[in-house]
C-alpha cells in the first residue's frame, strides 16, 4: 500500500471521530470535558454514520412543601383532603338495674313448706331498651341451709323460669318444684341480664344480681321433724297412801251444830216478841 493511500485512510478515520465527537458534545456537553479540535492537513468529505436518537433523561421532581417556599420554580399541588368520617353518637341508655324487682313468698326466714313457689316480678322502667329478663336457678345440696360450707356444697340443677317483663307490667309467679336426689334446694330469683349470665358453681350471687331466694326441702322423701317422745310413768312396788287434803274432822262438831240451831231459834223468838209488843203498844195509843 502506498503512503498516500495510508494517509487518506487515516484522514478518513480522524474525520469520522471528529464528527462523532461533535455530535456527542452537542447532545450533552456535561458528559465529556471539552477537548481541542483535531486539525487535519487535508479536509476530506465523509458521510456521517447514522445514529439512533438517545432519549433524554427526565429530571426527578424536587421534594415540595405546602405552602411553597418563596421563589420556588415548582408550583406544588396540595394533597386532596379526605373528609372526616362523622360517627353517629351511640345512644346512652339510662337504665337502673333494680327497676326489675319482685319477691318469692316465704315465712320471713326464706324457708317454705312443700314444693310450690309463688311470688311476683315487676318492671317499673320507662325504657323498653333496658333489661327485662328474670330467671330462677335451682341448686341442690345434702347439707342443711346456711350451715358452714353451705354455698360450696351446692350443685346447679336446672332453670325453672326464664321470663321477660315489659316496662310497667307485673307478672305472677307460680311454680311447682320437682323432687331431687338432694335433700335441700336453694331457689335463686335473679336478674338474667346482670353478670354472671350463666349459673355459677358455687352460687356466689349478691348485689344487683339477686332479687330473692328460698330454701326448700326437695328430697325424694319429705323432711319431717321427729316429735319428742311421750314419757309414761310406770308404777313400781307398793303404793304409798297420800294424806287426806283439807282440815281434820272436829269431835265437837255436833255440839256446834246444836248451839247454832238454838241461836237461830232464839233469834226468831226474839223477833216475834218484839213485833208482838209493838202491836200491843199501838192499840193502847188508839184507845
Amino acid at each position: 500500500m502506498s503512503i498516500l493511500t495510508e494517509r487518506n485512510i487515516n484522514h478518513d478515520i480522524l474525520a469520522h471521530l471528529t464528527q462523532r465527537t461533535r455530535e456527542v458534545r452537542e447532545f450533552d456537553s456535561d458528559w465529556f470535558s471539552p477537548t481541542p479540535p483535531l486539525n487535519s492537513e487535508q479536509p476530506t468529505t465523509s458521510t456521517p454514520i447514522p445514529t439512533e436518537p438517545r432519549p433524554s433523561a427526565t429530571p426527578s421532581p424536587e421534594p415540595t412543601e405546602w405552602p411553597p417556599a418563596p421563589g420556588s420554580k415548582f408550583t406544588p399541588i396540595p394533597a386532596t383532603e379526605t373528609p372526616a368520617v362523622t360517627e353517629t353518637p351511640t345512644q346512652v341508655l339510662n337504665c337502673i338495674v333494680t327497676d326489675l324487682k319482685g319477691i318469692l313468698n316465704h315465712d320471713g326466714s326464706h324457708f317454705i313448706r312443700g314444693l310450690e313457689i309463688t311470688g311476683y316480678v315487676e318492671n317499673i322502667s320507662d325504657n323498653p331498651e333496658c333489661p327485662q329478663n328474670v330467671k330462677i336457678w335451682v341448686y341442690g345440696s345434702n347439707q342443711y341451709p346456711e350451715t358452714p360450707g353451705w354455698l360450696e356444697s351446692q350443685k346447679y340443677l336446672t332453670t325453672i323460669l326464664n321470663l321477660n317483663v315489659p316496662p310497667h307490667e307485673i307478672r305472677e309467679i307460680r311454680l311447682i318444684l320437682e323432687r331431687t336426689p338432694y335433700e335441700w334446694c336453694q331457689v335463686d330469683f335473679v336478674r338474667g341480664e346482670v353478670e354472671p349470665l350463666e349459673p355459677p358453681e358455687p352460687p356466689y350471687l349478691s348485689g344487683n344480681k339477686m332479687i330473692d331466694y328460698l330454701f326448700v326441702n326437695c328430697g325424694l322423701e319429705e323432711f319431717q321433724e321427729t316429735p319428742a317422745p311421750e314419757i309414761t310413768l310406770t308404777p313400781t312396788g307398793t303404793p304409798i297412801p297420800l294424806p287426806p287434803t283439807g282440815n281434820p274432822p272436829d269431835e265437837n262438831m255436833d255440839v256446834y251444830r246444836l248451839l247454832g240451831d238454838a241461836s237461830l231459834y232464839f233469834g226468831i223468838g226474839m223477833g216475834a216478841y218484839v213485833a208482838l209488843k209493838g202491836l200491843l203498844y199501838r192499840k193502847r195509843v188508839k184507845n
